[in-house]
């Protein structure tokens, strides 16, 4: 498990996609092994997922120039999510 799943220079880069999910499903496998999501909500948790990283794709120049010495991750998200 690993918040490298996070990284919005990841998240842009297609040859991480696959990398990105298993350690996104493994932060919600221990998120639900300690209780504090249940296995429904970390399946739509999943799903929504699936859909940010199709629309991080099609903003994928604004995340892969993502400086973090810059920019917070979370405000580039809010950013995006506004975008779409």
């Amino acid at each position: 498990m690993t918040l490298a799943a996070f990284d919005p220079q990841r998240m842009a880069d297609s040859s991480c996609h696959e990398v990105n999910r298993t350690h996104f499903r493994g932060i919600l496998k221990h998120m639900i092994e300690a209780g504090r999501i249940s296995e429904t909500d970390a399946y739509a948790v999943q799903q929504q997922n699936t859909v940010f990283l199709a629309e991080v794709i099609k903003q994928s120049s604004q995340f892969a120039t993502f400086n973090p010495t810059r920019k917070r991750p979370s405000r580039q998200f809010v950013l995006q999510l506004h975008v779409t």
